[in-house]
C-alpha cells in the first residue's frame, strides 16, 4: 500500500521561531531541490517552493470561500479576504473582465508581477513624454533605477489624506548605492530572499563605500 508521505507541511512564517530557524527551513528546501531535481525540472520545483511557503504564510489569516458580485460590501478584511486563493482568482478575473469593458490593456502573470510592470512601462515610454507607475511596492522603483530610464516614474499611492510622492530613477542621491541597488535589495531582503541575520541595509551600503574608496 502507497501513502501520499509530501505534504507541503513546512513551518510557518508567522510562527515564533527564531529568524535562524525560518532560514534554515527555507535553505534545507532549496539545497535539496538543487542536489536532486534534474536541470529540466529545477525551476518547476523552486517556483512550487515560493508557492508552498507564500500559501503557508497566508493560511493563518485566510477567510472562506465567499461567493460575492461587484455590488457586495465585504465583511473581512482585505488580507483575509485574498488570503484564500478562491476569493483571490474569483476578484481578479471580475477586475479583468471591468478593465476590458472600458478599454484597458489587461495583462497578468502568476509570478514576477513588478517585472512585467516596470518593462511594460519602458516598452510604451517611446511613444510619450512621460509614463506613470502607480503603486506603493518598493520593488517597483528598485526595477526602475536598476534599469536607468529617466521617462518613467513611480507615483506612490497614500492611504486617506497622506499625499502622494512622484519617484524616479534620480531619487537616490547616492550614486554608489544607485549602481549597485539590485545587490543591496537582494542581500538586505527582498520578496524572494532573506536578509543576513542581523544586517540591515545601512550595514551594505557602507560595506559598498569602503570598497569604492
Amino acid at each position: 500500500m502507497v501513502h501520499d508521505t509530501y505534504t507541503d507541511r513546512y513551518l510557518n512564517g508567522l510562527s515564533h521561531h527564531h529568524s535562524t530557524q525560518k532560514l534554515s527551513v527555507v535553505n534545507s528546501l532549496v539545497y535539496r531541490a538543487v542536489s536532486l531535481s534534474q536541470p529540466q525540472n529545477l525551476q518547476e520545483e523552486l517556483n512550487h517552493l515560493i508557492n508552498v511557503l507564500r500559501s503557508r504564510r497566508s493560511q493563518k489569516t485566510a477567510s472562506v470561500d465567499i461567493l460575492f458580485d461587484e455590488t457586495m460590501i465585504p465583511t473581512v478584511s482585505q488580507n483575509n479576504f485574498l488570503g484564500n486563493d478562491a476569493n483571490k482568482n474569483c476578484f481578479i478575473g471580475m477586475l479583468k473582465t471591468k478593465f476590458k469593458a472600458d478599454n484597458f490593456i489587461v495583462k497578468q502573470v502568476t509570478e514576477d508581477a513588478d517585472t512585467l510592470i516596470i518593462n511594460t512601462a519602458l516598452s510604451v515610454s517611446p511613444a510619450f513624454d512621460n509614463v506613470n507607475v502607480v503603486g506603493k511596492d518598493i520593488n517597483l522603483l528598485i526595477l526602475l533605477i536598476a534599469l536607468s530610464t529617466r521617462y518613467v516614474y513611480i507615483l506612490k499611492t497614500r492611504k486617506r489624506k497622506k499625499l502622494q510622492q512622484i519617484y524616479s530613477t534620480e531619487s537616490i542621491v547616492d550614486k554608489i548605492a544607485a549602481n549597485h541597488i539590485l545587490f543591496l535589495h537582494a542581500f538586505s531582503s527582498c520578496d524572494t530572499t532573506c536578509a543576513l541575520f542581523n544586517q540591515g541595509k545601512m550595514k551594505f551600503i557602507n560595506v559598498l563605500q569602503k570598497i569604492q574608496i
